[in-house]
């Protein structure tokens, strides 16, 4: 090819790219590259929208499943635990009174069992004689529960003398003497499986001798000191009550749940209720899956077998065209074999939920490209309207600066710190000109909410602000004023502080000493001290509500933050005026990774101080070691680790001396059960005056010139008048904290 072919060929090629560079910029190229653009753009964002919703779906949905499965095997292993605990008592009272004891004695000691515990239906003993001696609740499961004395003594021939006994206030009372009762302990499983094993056992599911029922057996023999066989402990499970705990989760979830033994056997089973009284000889069949007529069951029985199933399971399912997803997982039943927790859901019900909001993208893709091309035609007019707009938009502002500006008695100066609906600022007073810390909700932000959220919000504010008004503690942050703005804003004004969190000192400085320790949380139980005397609890207890700080020339004082989520114990949990309890639906009260073990499990009304005495001692573990105590990936986690781990060796996890008195009192008060930590925040606070004399013996561990010199280091805030607020007003909602007093002092309650 020549040079004049390659110079025409450029020359046609500028031409052609300068017409087209005129093209664009003319009102054709707008009427049809934007709409071109933004529909190409919308397809692509819907296309990509809808493959990542569908994965995400079925990422949560094996998610929720997990976590259903995670905890109804955690209470499986929970009800299996209560067995122990009864069967110690058990132990308890043969060794003190052998096996010549009266029946009365035995309903005495042992009645008080059966309290709190739903699933028990039996306990007792039986010894190589042929004798028996158990205390039954009638109606297992129910809150009201009939308890009966059985007394059965072997005579000659192979014959039991039975006596049932109805255990009342008025004592025992005789209500069925039988001199001729078939039964005999030592042929029932569970005392054949525990004195072969010679160890605690679970049974298999079997038929109750007298009533027909089905359920399980927790045994264990008990011999003398010469090796002899004494008797064989027992407490009954009624797999009834496992059924209704199951039908309560497929509620919750919105999924099919059942639980089966590795034999094949159905242990619960929503809607399946053994009716008492079909077999009175303990003769009679367990139910099994293959007897399931549920076509999901049937279906996944298809392809897991019930046998040869040993490890977790995900499984998919298509039934009548529809998919599933089914989860299991074992529970190791000591002595038995493996039971499976199965859990199935459908794929397909949640993906459908997911496709209406992929139609609404969809649709939004559509709209745009029918509005960039009407862009194109009433572009003039589009300029005009925008800058009509922007004059209002100028004159609402300034409106807004005048209103928001104005607190009552109090200017505001500088936006501290926001969060989701509040607001931290740096004011002041407007005669006394003393700086103050006021944290507000602009009602321009509730405006959005449904009624009832945004009641919550509004009396939960209230609620933090009357329980710091009670609280007198120096180590408690204090307020000064709460009202509400002519513009509808709520507020409270405090004091304005000068320091850092515990997080961001751990975070930025590392562990802490061990007396420095000591004399924080000595600081935060007086404040929480004095909160439970008012009767009000915390609830959030954690290192970013903790606040260390210096004031003229006290340094390291403590302040508590945060008491947003109190609940008063002396009454109801604290309610707004429609009764309502002042926390979020489906939302936990406080943060799982300082959340004592009660707190996920009990009554709000259930809860005392001891669970904020619980989240002090993860505080201090915390600040010894630079780690939260248990911390867990995910929230399940978490939360299951706070109930059932115990913790480490705090010599080798904080690697620095720690005093073992300091250990022993963080690991009382992180006790799982509230009753074995000490009994109030006053004893706590008298515990640890006590611990100086051992953690600071020469009184030099955190001398007073240390703390000054460490204080020193740490630059003052800059809580001055800014310059540029009246400007910055109008973009309020989009500022960052200024200084790290001010952004610890902003996280109060605003994330």
């Amino acid at each position: 090819m020549s040079d004049q072919t390659h110079l025409t060929l450029a020359s046609v090629a500028q031409t052609l790219g300068r017409s087209i560079t005129r093209a664009m910029a003319g009102p054709l190229a707008i009427l049809i590259f934007i709409p071109v653009l933004v529909c190409g753009v919308g397809l692509t964002i819907t296309l990509v929208s809808w493959t990542s919703s569908r994965d995400n779906v079925e990422h949560l949905a094996m998610e929720h499943f997990n976590d259903g499965v995670g905890i109804l095997h955690w209470q499986v292993e929970e009800m299996l635990t209560q067995g122990k605990a009864i069967l110690a008592a058990l132990h308890t009272f043969v060794g003190r009174h052998g096996m010549t004891f009266e029946g009365a004695e035995f309903a005495n000691e042992l009645a008080g069992q059966f309290s709190q515990r739903p699933a028990i239906a039996y306990l007792g003993l039986g010894d190589p004689r042929g004798h028996y001696t158990g205390i039954q609740a009638r109606e297992s499961g129910q809150e009201d529960r009939d308890l009966m004395l059985t007394v059965r003594r072997m005579q000659p021939g192979g014959k039991t003398h039975m006596k049932d006994y109805r255990l009342g206030d008025e004592g025992p009372v005789l209500i069925r003497d039988d001199p001729a009762f078939g039964y005999d302990p030592r042929t029932r499983p569970w005392y054949l499986l525990a004195a072969r094993e010679k160890t605690r056992v679970t049974s298999d599911p079997y038929p109750w001798y007298d009533t027909g029922l089905i359920g399980i057996t927790v045994a264990e023999p008990r011999y003398t000191t010469n090796g002899v066989l004494e008797a064989v402990l027992e407490v009954d499970f009624n797999l009834n009550t496992l059924s209704r705990q199951v039908q309560e989760f497929e509620q919750r979830y919105g999924t099919r749940i059942m639980i089966h033994s590795r034999k094949g056997e159905i242990i619960a089973l929503p809607g399946y209720q053994q009716a008492e009284g079909r077999d009175r000889e303990g003769r009679g069949d367990i139910p099994r899956v293959e007897s399931i007529t549920d076509p999901l069951f049937r279906a996944y029985f298809s392809q897991v077998s019930a046998v040869a199933a040993s490890d977790a399971t995900h499984v998919d399912l298509d039934v009548n065209g529809e998919r599933f997803l089914a989860v299991s997982r074992p529970i190791d039943v000591p002595g038995e074999a493996l039971w499976h927790v199965v859990c199935i859901g459908s794929l397909d019900g949640m993906l459908r939920a997911s496709r209406g909001s992929m139609m609404k993208n969809v649709l939004v893709s559509l709209v745009a490209m029918l509005v960039a091309t009407g862009m194109a035609v009433v572009f003039a007019r589009h300029i005009v309207a925008t800058h009509v707009r922007a004059n209002k938009a100028e004159r609402d502002a300034r409106k807004a600066r005048a209103e928001v500006r104005a607190m009552g008695a109090y200017q505001l100066l500088r936006l501290l710190g926001q969060g989701g609906m509040g607001e931290v600022w740096l004011g002041e007073h407007r005669l006394l000109a003393r700086p103050v810390a006021i944290k507000l909700i602009h009602a321009q932000r509730a405006a959005g909410l449904d009624e009832a959220t945004r009641r919550t919000f509004e009396k939960r504010f209230e609620r933090e602000a009357k329980a710091l008004a009670r609280l007198q503690s120096p180590h408690t942050i204090q307020i000064f004023d709460f009202g509400i703005s002519e513009s509808g804003d709520l507020f409270y004004v405090m004091e304005l502080l000068d320091g850092i969190d515990l997080r961001q000192l751990v975070r930025n400085f590392g562990k802490q000493s061990a007396e420095r320790v000591r004399r924080i949380l000595e600081g935060a139980a007086a404040s929480l001290s004095e909160a439970h005397t008012q009767g009000l609890i915390h609830r959030d207890v954690k290192p970013a509500n903790i606040f260390l700080c210096r004031q003229v020339d006290h340094y390291d004082l403590v302040k508590v933050l945060d008491f947003g989520m109190v609940r008063q114990t002396d009454a109801a949990p604290m309610q707004g005026d429609d009764g309502a309890v002042l926390t979020m639906q489906g939302a936990l009260s406080g943060t799982p990774a300082y959340m004592a073990p009660e707190q996920a499990s009990k009554l709000e009304t259930e809860i005392d101080g001891r669970a904020d005495m619980y989240a002090l001692a993860l505080v201090g573990w915390y600040l010894l070691t630079g780690r939260d105590l248990f911390g867990r990936d995910t929230q399940m986690a978490t939360l299951l680790a706070q109930a059932q781990d115990a913790p480490p060796s705090l010599q080798e996890d904080a690697e620095l001396e720690v005093p073992q008195a300091l250990e022993d009192l963080l690991r009382a008060c992180l006790a799982k059960d509230p009753a074995d930590r000490p009994a109030s925040m006053a004893d706590l606070v008298t515990r640890l005056r006590e611990l100086q004399v051992i953690t600071d013996p020469q009184g030099d561990a955190w001398p007073e010139d240390a703390c000054r010199a460490w204080w020193e280091k740490i630059p003052e805030p800059d809580f001055s008048a800014d310059d540029s607020a009246e400007a910055g007003l109008a973009s309020l909602h989009h500022r960052a904290p200024v200084d790290t007093a001010a952004a610890a002092l902003a996280a109060m309650d605003t994330e």
